[in-house]
C-alpha cells in the first residue's frame, strides 16, 4: 500500500514537472525576442542599407539566402525597419526579381511571430481577456469577420508589423488568410519602395519621385480606410432610440 502510494506521489511530481516545463518552454520565444531586440537597439546604427550591401555577397543564391536570413532577424528583433530591406533587395537585384525576394522574405518574417503566436500567445489573450473584459470586443470582431479583423490588424500604424503576426497567431486566425493579406497589404508598399532602392542612386530620377510619391499615396489610402472604417463601426455601435 505504501509502495503504491509512494508511486502515486512520484507519478504527481513528474507530471507537475512536466507541466511546468511546457509553460516555461512556451515563454522561450519571448525571452529570445527580447535579448535579441537589446542586442539591435544598441547596434541600430550599423543597420543601413549601405551596411547591409557590403555583408551581401555577389553570388545570386548566398545573396537570397542572406536577405532570407536578415528577414527572419528582423521577425524577432522587431525594430529593424522593412523598409531598410526593401531598399537594399532592390538595390541588389533587377527590380522583377528584387520583389519576388521581398515578397519571399516577408512570407518568412511574418511566419516566424505568427507561430510564436500561436504557439505561446493563447495564455497572454485569455488572461487580457479576463482582466480586462473590453479585450473581449477584440475577439468578437475577429470572429465575426476575420478578414476585416487581420485587415484592420495589419494596417495599425501603432503596431509593429511583427507583434502585429503574434498577435494574429495568438488569436488563430486561419494561417492561408493571415498570410495573403500580410503580403497584400505590404505589395504596393514593396513594389514602391522596391523601386526606390533600384533609383535611390539618382534622386533625380523620375522614376525616384515616382517611387517615392507613391510610397505616401498607398500609407495615406491604408490610414483613410482605416478611420473610414472606424467610424461606420462606431455608427453601428451606437444604440438607436
Amino acid at each position: 500500500m505504501t509502495l503504491l502510494i509512494l508511486i502515486g506521489d512520484s507519478e504527481l511530481v513528474k507530471n507537475q514537472k512536466n507541466h511546468v516545463l511546457k509553460k516555461n518552454i512556451k515563454y522561450l520565444p519571448f525571452v529570445l525576442m527580447g535579448v535579441l531586440i537589446a542586442i539591435v537597439a544598441f547596434n541600430f546604427q550599423d543597420f543601413t542599407v549601405e551596411s547591409i550591401l557590403r555583408f551581401t555577397p555577389e553570388g545570386f543564391y548566398l545573396a537570397v539566402l542572406v536577405f532570407m536570413g536578415l528577414y527572419t532577424l528582423k521577425s524577432l528583433a522587431v525594430v529593424i525597419p522593412l523598409a531598410l530591406l526593401y531598399v537594399a533587395v532592390g538595390r541588389t537585384f533587377p527590380v522583377p526579381i528584387a520583389i519576388m525576394v521581398n515578397l519571399g522574405g516577408l512570407a518568412i518574417g511574418s511566419t516566424i511571430p505568427y507561430l510564436i503566436g500561436r504557439f505561446s500567445g493563447k495564455e497572454l489573450v485569455d488572461s487580457l481577456t479576463i482582466r480586462y473584459p473590453k479585450a473581449e470586443r477584440i475577439n468578437t470582431l475577429k470572429n465575426e469577420n476575420e478578414w476585416i479583423f487581420t485587415f484592420i490588424i495589419r494596417i495599425l500604424s501603432i503596431i509593429p508589423y511583427d507583434i502585429g503576426s503574434i498577435v494574429l497567431g495568438s488569436f488563430k486566425v486561419n494561417y492561408l488568410r493571415f498570410i495573403f493579406i500580410s503580403l497584400m497589404i505590404k505589395l504596393p508598399g514593396i513594389v514602391a519602395q522596391t523601386f526606390l532602392g533600384a533609383t535611390s542612386q539618382n534622386i533625380g530620377s523620375i522614376g525616384f519621385w515616382i517611387s517615392l510619391t507613391a510610397s505616401v499615396l498607398i500609407t495615406m489610402g491604408y490610414y483613410a480606410f482605416y478611420r473610414w472604417y472606424s467610424q461606420n463601426m462606431t455608427k453601428r455601435s451606437v444604440p438607436v432610440n
